[in-house]
């Protein structure tokens, strides 16, 4: 298996999942019922509350894209924290809506503390009434851009708390994450070029980049940011890892070249659908490294397990990032 060297983090101890509760439930209710009818029940009914109580099973730092097509919708575990960036799709909020909510359910996660929305498009932000309606979430980040003002409605329709970033401001929160509006608004070549840029701290040494949909030449205008002003510039020292998720779904262009070339990340992914996951490899291949798609994995997951990273797909087996 490929080994590419990242730090360790610290984990939580795993919670054992309600299958085994009902396995130990079994066992105890089988020795209890040999010694006491009420000693039997007393085990069962106390088993079958510990295999209900929200155990946080997928304890520690993780990184997981659902698989929504052409879109992004990430869900982000640190420090006892989740995050989510963005929550769009392309059929109007309802797949998004749907894998967040099985996600939830699934990890055992009772809320989010965070939802950065990158920009106001569908494809990023069209599940977020849905989102909205499920799941506890404490803040929502998201840019003061004209796309965004439906969204800022609904927010404050719902009494939702939310920051809104202006262009040239730098946002941190809980030292886990800096987010930025990297360009003003009379740089702007398009409305995709108003989004978030969000750094991601998961733990000494390795970072998480992630954008919205920033097209060639504003990537190459926010390279120039880095170089000149030294806004989130990304440059790393010795030991340091970056995991990057392509821009814009992975579309080609010169200034995304440029980028992945001076970042030189030791993990590179993206959020699309098969077909343009398929359409896009010259592009992927051109970059020397291997892109990890949803579109061709299904979901993506980067979580720590002991003293390894794993970055599980769901279509094929996991692979061993070394510790």
């Amino acid at each position: 298996m490929d080994q590419v060297g990242l730090p360790r983090l610290l984990t939580s101890p795993a919670i054992p999942s309600p299958g085994l509760w009902l396995l130990f439930a079994g066992g105890l209710g089988l020795a209890a019922w040999k010694a006491s009818p009420k000693l039997f029940f007393a085990s069962c009914a106390t088993t079958s509350v510990l295999a209900l109580l929200p155990w946080g099973r997928a304890g520690g730092e993780a990184i997981t894209l659902l698989p929504v097509g052409d879109a992004q919708c990430i869900v982000v575990q640190v420090r006892g924290k989740v995050l989510v960036m963005d929550c769009g799709d392309r059929e109007g909020g309802r797949r998004a809506g749907r894998l967040l909510w099985d996600f939830f359910q699934e990890r055992g996660l009772p809320r989010i503390d965070l939802l950065v929305l990158s920009h106001g498009d569908s494809d990023h932000s069209g599940g977020l009434d849905a989102l909205l309606e499920s799941i506890p979430t404490r803040l929502v980040l998201l840019p003061a851009h004209p796309k965004c003002a439906g969204l800022v409605q609904l927010l404050r329709q719902r009494g939702q708390a939310h920051h809104l970033l202006l262009p040239g401001e730098r946002w941190e929160w809980q030292g886990l994450l800096q987010a930025e509006l990297p360009l003003e608004s009379a740089d702007l070549q398009s409305s995709n070029d108003g989004g978030l840029l969000s750094w991601l701290h998961l733990g000494e040494g390795l970072r998480f980049l992630c954008f919205g949909d920033q097209e060639g030449e504003a990537l190459d205008r926010i390279r120039g940011d880095w170089a000149g002003q030294g806004m989130s510039r990304p440059s790393k020292t010795e030991g340091e890892k970056l995991v990057i998720l392509l821009p814009h779904h992975g579309a080609p262009s010169q200034g995304l070249f440029r980028l992945v070339t001076q970042l030189q990340p030791t993990l590179v992914l993206e959020s699309s659908s098969k077909a343009r996951a398929l359409r896009q490899q010259p592009f992927h291949r051109s970059l020397g490294q291997r892109v990890w798609s949803t579109g061709l994995s299904g979901r993506l997951r980067l979580s720590k397990r002991g003293d390894l990273w794993i970055l599980s797909e769901e279509h094929a087996p996991s692979l061993v990032l070394g510790g």
